[in-house]
């Protein structure tokens, strides 16, 4: 059976909201046989869930990449003009 790209990425997405989850209660000192709902716990913490923080910095850092590699190109072309000029 083929397997989807993005399930690999989806489990560990999961594991890391379950570590930050389960630190925020032993943080807050929430037992387990409080019912607090994720959402609640996020909105107390001014915390996002795993899937959108991680989300914005896989975009953070393709929008670095381009950047630096558009920078990299205008600087190579500029070494190549200047050596035409010599």
């Amino acid at each position: 059976m083929a397997q989807k790209l993005g399930d690999g990425t989806d489990q560990l997405t999961n594991e890391i909201q379950v570590f930050i989850n389960r630190s925020l209660r032993r943080i807050l000192g929430i037992r387990m046989h409080d019912k607090t709902r994720n959402v609640e716990l996020w909105k107390a913490t001014d915390q996002e869930s795993a899937e959108v923080l991680l989300k914005r910095r896989r975009w953070t850092w393709i929008r670095q990449t381009i950047i630096t590699h558009v920078e990299e190109t205008k600087r190579q072309h500029r070494k190549k003009s200047s050596l035409m000029e010599l």
